[in-house]
């Protein structure tokens, strides 16, 4: 716009005129030319000033448009901010209610004589057991793996200790090769 205000500026005041055209950039002084050359000068600008003018209102409505989407998309930000907020809350509260049900279930297993609890353990799922028994005093839990299978037993110690299957000949090796396994009279 500042340009086409310049060469109109010129045009009206007799300076040097530079008019874009599709062939290219002309150089003419307005002094020597004719009335119908400054006529079309003039009408050149005019158009050229009115293509700025939808130019700068379909920038002008892209603009706005992209505030409006700017706009949804902090709102949705927002209510996802507080949908996280609000979810891990109630993953809290669901947690501390999982937790105090299980600490719960283990009293009630501590209370049981330990060849039932024993009974029990066995059949209940691996996870469940091992969360049960670690809640549990060490000498009640101690006594419930006493009276359950070998196996289950092995699979309550592995799961005890964080072991899975493929991590179990890895941490072996690791656990030989410590120095206070060497110190109590083992060769790796």
């Amino acid at each position: 716009m500042k340009h086409l205000i310049t060469i109109l500026f010129f045009v009206t005041h007799g300076a040097f005129a530079q008019i874009d055209s599709d062939d290219g950039l002309t150089m003419k002084n307005p002094k020597n030319m004719n009335l119908e050359q400054r006529f079309e000068l003039l009408k050149t600008i005019e158009v050229r000033m009115k293509e700025l003018k939808v130019k700068q209102l379909e920038v002008q409505k892209f603009k706005d448009e992209l505030d409006i989407q700017k706009a949804g998309i902090e709102e949705r930000v927002k209510y996802l901010e507080r949908l996280k907020v609000e979810l891990a809350e109630k993953l809290d509260n669901k947690m501390e209610k999982d937790i105090q049900a299980l600490k719960e279930m283990t009293k009630m297993y501590e209370g049981m004589k330990a060849k039932k609890a024993a009974g029990i353990i066995e059949k209940i799922d691996i996870d469940m057991a091992r969360i049960i028994l670690q809640l549990m005093n060490k000498k009640k839990a101690s006594a419930i793996l006493d009276g359950v299978s070998e196996e289950k037993a092995i699979k309550l110690s592995e799961h005890y200790a964080g072991f899975s299957s493929s991590q179990k000949n890895k941490t072996m090796d690791s656990v030989k090769r410590s120095p206070s396994f060497n110190k109590q009279g083992d060769t790796p």
